[in-house]
């Protein structure tokens, strides 16, 4: 089942006074050809002639009639997210950060070479693709923001109205204006009916992580810390706006009860991660404690195990990953330092594109890994003005961080799926993975791979809300943070404060990797663990347990359940999903 990416609904107004062009001719029918384009379809309506010419100007009329209703709803939708966003990606060097505001603007997108693609006779999809190019009129984003935030030792002995009163002095806004992103979008019909309403639902993809930019206007004292900003916006424009959307992840838009969500994966990428060189140290004291996050699909990332104190890890790692859109997924990697109480520093990031891969042949590749802030600096150094060249050398101490080049050695193959594994991959997402593996024409003839991944998946915790006695206090704020394991496999949430009453809120979602040898231990449990940073160490606030054979059954746990080990209650969601 595909791991569709789901956000809160948002009301659109009703659109009036708008005529969509008469039904259209492609190149043959659509149920028969592999692919065909607008630039030959005809239309009956007044506008026919200039339409042939310009297959395009159909879709800019719908456009410019849809356009206020779709902004209201970008902008209700972006303004419910961005906050949670924003909390989950609080870098360690800020003490507050909100949003203030976020409008689109009248600008309409431009949308060109439209396209449409698909063999229904195979899949049952039509896939309408286009290159998008949208630019703002002046401001769009508003964001408060108070630096810096005080070292976490530091500010477990400060009283919190001194430290409240020192990120008063400190706030100041960040405007982000003339935003531009261009990339090209796909939507999908699926499937198609014989009856109206034609089809059971729609897809929208982004095909790859668009081209996007922007103007920072920052005053005097945070452009000392432009390079640091700038990464850190990138950072989360990148991962947390757009990655969820590029393909194979979707918004998936049901118009009939029974319309299926399913990917049918094409293909296995082996992922082996052998080892590390030159990587930078990135804390002013201490050395590094490197890992990895590997995926394929936004939903479905893996994390290497942690290296301690070294500048030079080996790790000998696999993962296996299934692909479904191999002509436009890309492996990716994050390089991150490691820190127990703050956010790990990213060290840098590389990709790989599937396609470049020759098919059931390993490949030795050495990836080159650059800090994004580096970059950032370098490309802002470029265009400074004198004072802004004075403020940036300034807060370059605090930003350069180690060497600007490290190197990854991996081995990766990628192997397309037989007839037969398709179809066992077909009956797993029909009737699930024990029964479609008990028949007996799959005994022979299937990789190990696909047989891990029609059982192994991801456990995802979201956790609302922490209530405890031990986290009430007058005199400081505690440091909260969660961790969630299932066996070998740890994540760590991002550090949160708790407030006055003793409730601490986690906005980002945890995932975790389950492996095989988990899903086959009956003994194994999913543990989730509150700890509390305090003047004299680390301690645990509570505990919790929960089967993975009963989470697997349940395929999504949820409610209101007493800590164990300690005192106080937690309101989870925790929820089971396949890879495939």
């Amino acid at each position: 089942m595909a791991s569709s990416v789901s956000r809160p609904p948002v009301t659109v107004e009703k659109v009036d006074n708008f005529q969509p062009p008469a039904a259209s001719k492609t190149n043959g029918d659509v149920h028969g050809n592999p692919s065909s384009t607008a630039g030959n379809a005809g239309s009956s309506g007044p506008d026919s002639t200039q339409a042939q010419q310009d297959p395009n100007k159909w879709l800019a009329d719908l456009i410019a009639h849809l356009w206020p209703y779709a902004s209201n709803a970008i902008e209700a939708l972006a303004n419910d997210m961005i906050p949670d966003i924003l909390a989950a990606s609080r870098p360690s060097f800020v003490h507050d950060l909100k949003l203030k505001k976020f409008e689109l603007g009248k600008a309409r997108p431009k949308l060109t070479n439209l396209r449409v693609t698909g063999d229904t006779r195979m899949t049952g999809d039509v896939n309408i693709e286009f290159d998008f190019d949208w630019k703002s009129e002046g401001q769009a984003l508003e964001l408060y923001i108070s630096v810096p935030k005080l070292p976490l030792l530091v500010s477990e002995v400060v009283p919190d109205p001194l430290e409240d009163t020192l990120a008063l002095l400190m706030s100041l806004t960040v405007m982000c204006t003339d935003l531009w992103l261009k990339g090209t979008a796909r939507v999908t019909l699926r499937p198609l009916l014989e009856e109206m309403p034609v089809v059971g639902g729609v897809r929208i993809s982004l095909i790859n992580p668009p081209d996007f930019g922007y103007d920072l206007k920052l005053g005097f004292v945070l452009e000392t810390m432009e390079p640091l900003i700038k990464s850190w916006v990138d950072g989360v424009v990148k991962e947390s706006v757009l990655q969820p959307y590029v393909l194979p992840e979707h918004l998936w838009i049901p118009i009939t009860d029974d319309a299926e969500d399913v990917d049918k994966p094409e293909g296995v990428l082996h992922v082996k991660i052998l080892n590390a060189t030159g990587v930078p140290r990135m804390d002013l004291l201490g050395g590094c404690d490197p890992y990895l996050e590997i995926y394929v699909r936004d939903s479905q990332r893996r994390l290497t195990d942690v290296r301690k104190k070294t500048r030079e890890p080996t790790w000998n790692e696999s993962f296996v990953f299934a692909i479904a859109a191999p002509q436009y997924q890309e492996l990716r990697m994050i390089m991150w330092d490691e820190d127990e109480w703050s956010p790990p520093d990213e060290i840098g990031r590389a990709l790989l594109p599937i396609k470049e891969l020759e098919h059931g042949k390993q490949t030795s590749k050495t990836l080159d890994f650059k800090a994004r802030v580096e970059e950032v600096h370098e490309e802002e150094k470029a265009k400074a003005t004198r004072m802004q060249h004075f403020a940036m050398a300034l807060g370059r101490p605090f930003i350069k961080k180690g060497g600007t080049m490290c190197h990854l050695n991996v081995e990766v193959t990628y192997t397309p799926l037989s007839r037969k594994e398709v179809e066992l991959v077909e009956n797993a997402m029909r009737h699930g993975a024990e029964h479609a593996l008990r028949q007996r024409s799959v005994q022979q003839g299937i990789s190990p791979a696909v047989r891990e991944l029609i059982r192994t998946g991801v456990v995802q915790l979201t956790l609302h809300n922490v209530h405890s006695k031990t986290l009430v206090s007058k005199l400081r704020t505690p440091h909260v943070k969660a961790r969630m394991r299932v066996k070998e496999s740890e994540k760590s949430s991002p550090l949160t404060l708790a407030n006055r009453r003793g409730q601490a809120a986690f906005p980002a979602p945890l995932s975790v990797h389950v492996g095989l040898d988990a899903v086959e231990d009956e003994s194994t449990m999913v543990e989730i663990i509150i700890q509390e940073k305090g003047w004299v160490g680390t301690s645990t606030v509570g505990k919790l347990e929960f089967p993975l054979a009963t989470v697997i059954k349940r395929m999504k746990t949820k409610g209101e359940f007493h800590l164990q080990e300690g005192s106080g209650t937690a309101k989870l969601d925790l929820r089971w999903t396949r890879y495939l």
